[in-house]
């Protein structure tokens, strides 16, 4: 994961996501979820750390990566 300063995106949630096979599948979640005004770096084979200047929404964050075509199997903060 690339470095991101902890103190200017203090919230942090981590999403477990299913499908997420590749780097186009990476990236294609990266980009819907940074649709919300958040940093998103996924690591493959299928963990997501999103970062945000305010606090997440997980439901919001779900349903992004529903929306590009994969499924959240799970949510850690």
């Amino acid at each position: 994961m690339r470095h991101i300063d902890a103190k200017r995106y203090p919230y942090a949630l981590e999403l477990q996501v299913s499908g997420m096979h590749c780097e186009n599948c990476a990236r294609r979640i990266e980009d819907a979820l940074q649709s919300l005004d958040v940093i998103a770096e996924a690591k493959l084979p299928g963990t997501v750390i999103v970062r945000s200047k305010h606090p997440l929404n997980k439901e919001a964050c779900s349903k992004a990566v529903r929306e590009a075509g994969y499924e959240v199997a799970e949510t850690q903060i």
